[in-house]
């Protein structure tokens, strides 16, 4: 079985820098072999997960002076509380806390739920309200066409997924890149291998800007 704290080790032996996405889990997970290797914690604060808890982990990394990024989803019919929780952990940690706005993944086209314009106005502007109504006038055909046009194409190009950049899962889930085009399996399978060479790209368009730092070039 892969060791997780052990692949974030190797990584760090090898100049590698490691951003970490967690929302921390339910129980008192091994921080105190996981932090070490961290360069940067983005951390989602979910209202079914412990204060102690994330109030731990805030503290270790703060400690360490290492980088955090706290989002908390925010829910309509939970607002307030979950409103309440960006401000305790602003006043007790010292930081800005993003508020997430949350999705409908039944819905086909994702639509937001159902927040309240004073809700939006609260979280992030009244542009927002602006641009989301602008954004249901389009079908998703053609907000589809529009992010494939506004940005680049690597189509058959190698690009360094996996490699210059890895994304892991709470669940143990890894893939180099936030488009998934090179899903690398769970790294609890005992088979599971991290890549050593770069694959070729098959996407019509980089629509996602990390992605579009990673390393790309043309097969020789």
């Amino acid at each position: 079985m892969f060791d997780f704290p052990m692949m974030l080790k190797l990584c760090k032996e090898n100049n590698g820098n490691i951003n970490l996405n967690s929302n921390g889990g339910k129980i008192w997970l091994d921080w105190w072999a996981i932090e070490p290797h961290v360069d940067m914690l983005n951390l989602t604060y979910h209202y079914w997960q412990k204060p102690p808890l994330i109030k731990f982990i805030l503290d270790t990394f703060q400690k360490k002076n290492k980088k955090i990024n706290v989002i908390v989803p925010i829910r309509p019919d939970h607002f307030e509380e979950d409103i309440q929780r960006v401000i305790d952990i602003e006043l007790a940690h010292n930081i800005t806390v993003g508020k997430a706005i949350l999705y409908n993944e039944a819905d086909p086209i994702g639509g937001m739920f159902p927040y309240t314009d004073d809700q939006l106005r609260i979280m992030r502007g009244e542009k927002l309200v602006q641009e989301n109504r602008q954004y249901k006038e389009t079908t998703f055909k053609e907000r589809t066409e529009i992010k494939i046009a506004s940005n680049p194409s690597f189509t058959d190009m190698l690009c360094n997924a996996g490699i210059d950049v890895l994304n892991i899962s709470h669940e143990g889930w890894a893939t180099g890149s936030n488009c998934n085009n090179r899903p690398l399996g769970n790294i609890w399978d005992d088979n599971f291998q991290l890549p050593n060479d770069p694959h070729k790209c098959t996407m019509m368009s980089c629509t996602s800007s990390s992605d579009q730092q990673i390393l790309k070039f043309n097969p020789t």
